[in-house]
């Protein structure tokens, strides 16, 4: 991989709160439907059927979530996307992504994604390492 991509993502908006559709396919659908109801516009599904460049790469992000004493904590956590050998679609990526943060924060705040922002190239086998954008 020579060039990779800063920003992956960030013209497709979705809600993590929504159930997890059970295929990339599904997910398409679903954020078609999202964006009739929410933007009262048609999503171009060819941003999420086109292949990205990526075989794996990892994604984090962070949640907050209560303590027992009552105060907040930030919780970072990492992601790895893996296409098993096959080039990821856009959609897998935000399929694996759903999958991975739904029980953290389907009923948080901060659950819109909003794209994903490189952070760095990991390993040696650049693996990249992407950061979630999280809205309210």
């Amino acid at each position: 991989m020579n060039i990779l991509p800063e920003v992956l993502l960030d013209n497709i908006y979705w809600s993590f709160k929504e159930p997890v559709p059970n295929s990339p396919v599904n997910l398409v659908e679903a954020v078609s439907k999202y964006y009739l109801e929410v933007f009262k516009e048609h999503l171009d599904k060819t941003l999420l059927i086109e292949q990205s460049p990526f075989f794996k790469l990892n994604v984090t992000y962070t949640y907050s979530a209560r303590k027992p004493t009552g105060e907040w904590q930030d919780i970072p956590m990492k992601i790895r996307i893996d296409g098993r050998g096959k080039r990821l679609s856009y959609a897998d990526i935000l399929w694996q992504i759903h999958k991975a943060v739904y029980e953290n924060l389907k009923n948080r705040d901060h659950h819109y994604f909003e794209g994903l922002e490189i952070i760095q190239v990991e390993d040696e086998n650049e693996v990249p390492l992407y950061k979630i954008w999280l809205g309210n």
